[in-house]
C-alpha cells in the first residue's frame, strides 16, 4: 500500500490532480502496491473551495486507481477535529 500525503498545492487545478495521481498510479504500478492510503495535513475551512475539492479528488483517485489497477484499495484518513477545532474542517 502507497503512503499518498496530498497538500492542497495538489488539489489548486484538474492538471495538478491528474499530475499526482498519475504519479501515484505509476509509483503502484512499479512497487506492486495493492492500493493507497490518502491523507491530508494542511487545514482546511469547511465548506471552502478546497473542502469540495477533497470530496472530487477523493472520487477521481479511486476511478482512476480501479481503472488502472482492478481490485485495488483506496483508503482516506479523515482527520477528526469536533466543530473544527484544529483547522481540519473535512471532518
Amino acid at each position: 500500500m502507497a503512503f499518498g500525503n496530498f497538500t492542497l498545492n495538489d488539489l489548486s487545478s484538474s492538471n495538478e490532480m491528474n499530475k499526482w495521481i498519475d504519479y501515484r498510479i505509476e509509483e503502484a504500478k512499479n512497487n506492486f502496491y495493492d492500493g493507497i492510503n490518502l491523507f491530508i495535513d494542511d487545514p482546511v475551512e469547511p465548506n471552502s473551495t478546497f473542502s469540495k475539492r477533497i470530496t472530487d479528488f477523493i472520487s477521481l483517485t479511486t476511478k482512476r486507481f480501479h481503472q488502472e489497477l482492478p481490485g485495488s484499495i483506496v483508503l482516506f484518513n479523515a482527520p477528526f477535529s469536533p466543530k473544527n477545532e484544529k483547522g481540519k474542517g473535512v471532518d
